[in-house]
């Protein structure tokens, strides 16, 4: 029973006095305008990818592939010989890999300047930043878990407690 207390008390003073990890992933947001896919890349702390390998291919048609690299602001372009469904993906630093299907952009909806694109790119982005939060009912939520998992272990053990003291009662 006291390494019961001792595991709890430890996993608490792990969880209040350990430093926040700072993971990072990277994302990608791009969009096919009439022959030219265009978008960013970045990681999670909204740092640019810089430098980095960016590659396309027409969906069933992965020998075909077309590259490309980002600039110092994450940003890229590629030219494609036809519109249809693109496979983006962008090969960063320290095994980064990040894929996406490429969304055409239709033409009625643009107005063919690139402020209207760089709208496009930064609602996405935006969008990409809420999935990509921590919110506080997700740690409750994990925290539940927990202590839902040594509740069920401490009535487990309590209850072989008490069959024992039953036992030798008897």
């Amino acid at each position: 029973m006291k390494s019961v207390y001792l595991f709890a008390i430890l996993l608490i003073n792990g969880v209040l006095l350990a430093t926040t990890a700072q993971a990072h992933s990277m994302h990608v947001v791009a969009q096919l305008e009439g022959n030219v896919i265009s978008g960013q890349s970045y990681y999670s702390d909204m740092s640019p990818a810089k430098d980095t390998y960016v590659g396309t291919y027409l969906k069933g048609h992965e020998d075909d592939e077309i590259s490309g690299k980002t600039d110092e602001k994450g940003y890229f372009k590629i030219e494609v010989p036809a519109t249809g469904d693109y496979i983006l993906y962008v090969e960063g630093d320290e095994g980064h890999k990040v894929e996406t299907e490429v969304p055409v952009i239709s033409a009625t909806a643009n107005t063919g300047s690139s402020d209207s694109s760089s709208g496009y790119i930064q609602i996405r982005q935006d969008i990409d930043q809420l999935k990509n939060k921590i919110y506080l009912q997700n740690i409750l939520g994990g925290v539940g878990y927990i202590v839902g998992i040594f509740g069920v272990i401490a009535f487990f053990r309590a209850r072989e407690l008490t069959k024992q003291a039953a036992k030798n009662a008897a």
